[in-house]
């Protein structure tokens, strides 16, 4: 007999089209790292088309830069290389924006990368070009552009630091969804890397994926690497499961949003029918207040006397007197 697991994961492997998501970390990885030809076709690919540079060749390197102290924050990049003449690139996939910070993670990620490769004793002339990568499932910016570029400028002089050797590159997924029904002959390689990304394993597409591939040979490189893995059983099983437990984590933070909400609603409630209750007492007695003294004054013109008025309103003598 079929336990639950194995029943939900054949009832995903038929929602699902036959490749697996290239967003997922340890998909992307799988398409530039392991040194086949396709894979290393795949990774000149992406860079030239990030940083505008034609890229010879590329070696995928240690992608955990070594710590500086003991105290240091430790962190991984997603694919570290040498392309060229020894510049660097690191390559990192996001899928979320938790707590609106990965823009602050893009900044430590280029300054890790660039301290990690520049050591003691070394000119600072001969400094090589770095560029930190990366490839957000998400709108990072405002605007349409799906690539954006960043180096050290100054506005008021409108002039770069130096030879602004750090690079920091955005590529945003989302933003090429205006872009898929329009000719393939018009878009750009980041666009097409992108919507490569963001598509590959959407069968609603794949016409889409084909021509992009017959125009771009390192997307179709990648293309043929996802297909070869993705025949792996296990490797769908890992997607399954990375899935399950974001769905399971999204679940969970919508029911606290949720259960928040109507707490916050009933609490708002009860606090507002309280202050309502007390605003309308207190206007009331106001209202009744202004009555007495209404009655009071009519009273006086009667010729009745202060005490017979206080006692006939309830009034203090005094404010009897003053009216």
């Amino acid at each position: 007999m079929k336990t639950k697991e194995q029943i939900e994961f054949q009832k995903y492997r038929k929602t699902h089209g036959p490749l697996l998501n290239p967003r997922l970390d340890f998909v992307f990885k799988s398409l530039f790292t392991d040194g086949s030809v396709n894979s290393q076709l795949a990774l000149k690919g992406i860079i030239s088309a990030a940083t505008g540079r034609t890229v010879t060749d590329a070696t995928v390197v240690n992608t955990e830069p070594p710590a500086l102290s003991k105290a240091d924050k430790r962190c991984s990049f997603d694919v570290s290389t040498v392309f060229n003449d020894g510049e660097r690139a690191e390559i990192e996939m996001q899928g979320q924006n938790v707590q609106g910070a990965f823009a602050d993670r893009i900044t430590y990620l280029a300054a890790r990368l660039m301290v990690s490769n520049f050591h003691f004793g070394e000119d600072y002339s001969k400094l090589k070009y770095m560029y930190q990568i990366s490839i957000t499932d998400f709108n990072l910016t405002k605007g349409t552009e799906v690539l954006t570029r960043y180096r050290m400028y100054s506005p008021e002089k409108c002039a770069e630091l130096g030879n602004s050797r750090l690079n920091i590159i955005t590529l945003e997924l989302p933003k090429v969804i205006p872009l898929l029904k329009q000719d393939v002959k018009t878009l750009s390689k980041p666009q097409m890397w992108c919507i490569f990304l963001k598509k590959a394993d959407d069968s609603k597409y794949q016409d889409l994926i084909k021509k992009i591939c017959l125009r771009e040979e390192s997307i179709m490189a990648a293309q043929e690497k996802l297909k070869v893995v993705s025949m792996e059983e296990p490797e769908w099983l890992r997607q399954f499961h990375e899935d399950k437990a974001r769905m399971d984590y999204i679940s969970s933070m919508n029911y606290a949003k949720r259960t928040g909400l109507e707490r916050g609603i009933k609490k708002g409630l009860k606090k507002g029918l309280q202050q309502g209750l007390q605003q309308g007492l207190r206007q009331g007695l106001e209202q009744l207040s202004e009555s007495k003294k209404q009655i009071a004054r009519n009273l006086k013109q009667m010729g009745l006397t202060g005490e017979q008025i206080a006692q006939a309103t309830g009034l203090d003598l005094q404010e009897v007197a003053l009216l």
